[in-house]
């Protein structure tokens, strides 16, 4: 099912569905033509992110995040170890910021809040 937030107070509802869940930066893609942040992750909150146990590759990602309207991303990513928890998400004076752990930060200008979670389609 699909989670759309456009107004700040639906803003907890779009982090309950993805806090403590992990995310490959390297997978993270902005796209400047249709001005949206994606960003796939796996569903489950886990203490690592979730590992193929018979060929040891990590597995599939089967949610999206996507933030709409997003401009400048700017990621600060003092770590650099490539998959990361997410933490929360904040919205104000026009910029969507995401945190996660540990220490990542993901920013982008928006002229309105506009955020979805689903399920991951393939060829998304």
């Amino acid at each position: 099912m699909t989670l759309t937030v456009r107004e700040l107070d639906r803003l907890s509802l779009a982090i309950d569905r993805i806090h403590d869940r992990w995310f490959d930066l390297d997978a993270t893609i902005h796209d400047p033509a249709t001005r949206e942040v994606r960003i796939p992750f796996w569903s489950e909150p886990t203490r690592k992110p979730p590992i193929n146990r018979k060929t040891g590759e990590p597995e599939p990602f089967d949610q999206l995040l996507v933030i709409h309207d997003a401009d400048e991303l700017a990621v600060a990513d003092q770590e650099h170890i490539g998959t990361y928890s997410f933490n929360d998400i904040r919205f104000s004076n026009q910029q969507v910021v995401i945190r996660a752990e540990p220490n990542l930060r993901i920013k982008c200008a928006v002229k309105h809040l506009y955020i979805e979670v689903s399920p991951l389609r393939d060829g998304s």
